[in-house]
């Protein structure tokens, strides 16, 4: 098997080889990709064309171990806000059905960078702006080249905001809250979450 794959989205079903990491799939909406491990299915939109006589294809994640309890997504930004105004990057992954681990990979933190040692396996990874605002740079474009969910976390008028997307492999799509974590957001001084968008 190759590591990437082509197929074509048809109405009875995909047609072509699968890739052992990833596929392309053109569809009747455009050219998409999609990747799967245990704790993670995506599929991205890389284009948008009208393509006659192929199925449409939907763009979206699946999380196989559950959704991210929202509890742990408000105790990382509970340490980004006491981090700031350093830039600080953790990680987060997954070890089965609603088992999540947040993890911190060496780092050297600036007011306006974060160099850190990348780590295997995991799901999220998540960096601070601290004073500045939530948004993908560029140096994030080149550095989020994984398949994995992708988060940047920000500061604006005293309150924290947030970007989250899914990549696969240098092509991305944006994600809402609800489709990463699950529960109730319970909030805290200066932790209101506010998506950059």
């Amino acid at each position: 098997m190759n590591p990437v794959g082509y197929l074509r989205n048809t109405t009875k079903g995909l047609v072509g080889e699968p890739g052992v990491g990833y596929q392309f799939i053109l569809a009747g909406n455009g050219l998409f990709v999609q990747a799967e491990r245990p704790d993670l299915k995506a599929t991205v939109q890389v284009s948008e064309a009208r393509i006659p006589g192929l199925a449409p294809l939907e763009a979206g994640i699946e999380l196989p171990y559950g959704k991210i309890p929202m509890k742990l997504w408000e105790s990382v930004l509970r340490i980004f806000w006491q981090a700031m105004p350093q830039e600080r990057l953790l990680t987060i992954c997954g070890f089965g059905r609603g088992v999540y681990l947040t993890q911190f990979p060496e780092q050297e933190t600036t007011r306006s960078s974060v160099r850190y040692q990348p780590l295997s396996g995991h799901l999220f990874e998540v960096h601070s702006h601290g004073l500045l605002r939530a948004f993908f740079s560029s140096t994030d474009d080149a550095d989020e080249q994984g398949f994995r969910i992708y988060g940047c976390v920000g500061s604006h008028e005293g309150h924290q905001e947030y970007e989250l997307r899914v990549g696969i492999y240098g092509h991305w799509a944006p994600l809402e809250l609800g489709q990463v974590f699950d529960g109730l957001v319970t909030g805290s001084p200066n932790l209101t979450l506010w998506g950059a968008r």
